[in-house]
Formats: structure tokens, sequence, C-alpha cells
């Protein structure tokens, strides 16, 4: 927003939050240009790339070569998306769509700290319908709205850490790359 308010006359300007995990080291956004060289040269070698939004939640292997990537997904959700999840939980809760923004400030009302929880997982996939069925029945039981915020962040970052934790066994230690707009959520940046 703040680029295309500094722009005039028709113009596109696309934004993105992305983190990139290297040995346990998160590189957040480049301080400056040297900065962005040094972390797009981690992307010579094999990485794993993550895209964590409402269209899609998934992982892929990603193998440069001379002119372009080759990609092969390693990892998916098997029903709903992420940012559907977030939606539909935050509609529940009364918030206005999309809930992305809305659920992170009321998730971070929480006396609760973000806690790792056992989710469905097969043959490399995840589950994350079961966060709008739990969320409900907290809903249902009188939980605090902010707590049901919270449990569904707490939900999506345990997918992601799992899914993290079975590629490196499988792969190596790969550079990690994560994207998406639920990947734009402070609360799941900070634990990742």
């Amino acid at each position: 927003k703040a680029v295309f308010d500094k722009t005039q006359g028709d113009r596109i300007v696309i934004g993105s939050d992305t983190m990139v995990i290297k040995n346990s080291k998160l590189f957040g956004k480049p301080k400056d240009k040297q900065d962005a060289i040094n972390m797009l040269n981690l992307l010579k070698n094999d990485f794993i790339a993550f895209h964590i939004s409402g269209g899609t939640s998934q992982a892929l292997l990603v193998k440069p070569d001379e002119k372009y990537f080759k990609t092969i997904k390693v990892s998916d959700s098997l029903d709903l998306k992420a940012g559907q999840a977030v939606d539909r939980v935050g509609v529940s809760l009364g918030l206005k769509f999309p809930c992305g923004p809305e659920l992170e400030k009321l998730a971070s009302r929480s006396n609760n700290e973000l806690e790792y929880i056992k989710v469905f997982r097969r043959d490399g996939m995840f589950s994350l319908s079961g966060v709008e069925n739990k969320c409900k029945q907290m809903l249902d039981k009188g939980f605090k709205h902010e707590d049901i915020a919270l449990y569904c962040l707490s939900y999506i970052y345990s997918a992601i850490d799992d899914t993290v934790d079975e590629l490196t066994e499988k792969y190596g230690n790969l550079p990690v790359v994560f994207s998406g707009g639920v990947m734009s959520n402070k609360i799941i940046r900070q634990k990742i």
C-alpha cells in the first residue's frame, strides 16, 4: 500500500511476506541490497518452498537447474487450506472476512501461548479440517474468543512445524522458504 500510494497512474504493485530458514537461522526481510543478493544466492541449491494461503497449503521440493526450477510437491493439505481455516474460524467468531489480520489481533489478546497440537497426517500430507470442528466445539462450550483464535493459529503452526520436521528428515537440512498470506501472521512467524 505504501508503494502504491507513492506512485501515480496505471500501476500494479505486488507485495509478499516471505521467510527463509537455513540451518535453523531465520532470514527476515533483506536489510539492504547485499543482504538480498546473499539470500537469493541460497536459492542456487535445492530448497523446500511452502505456500500457505487460502488457495494452497503445500510444500514443494525445488531443484534449480541452469535456467528454471524443477518442483516436486512433497506435502499438501488433504482438505481445508490454512487461509480457509482462518476465515471459517474467524467468521464463526464474528470477524470481518477476510479474517487473517483480525484473527491475529484477537489471538494476541489471549493469555495462553501458541502450543503444539497433534494434527492428523497421512503419507506426508496433513489435515486442517479438524481445526474448524474443534474451534466450533470450543465456541459452543463458551471458550473465550481470543483463546479460540489462538487455538486455530496453534493448529496451523503445528501442521507446518510437523511438515518441516518430516521433510528435514526425508531430504536433509535444506533451506526452507515460507510464503503466502497466512505466513504474514506474526504469531506463527515468531514461533517458526
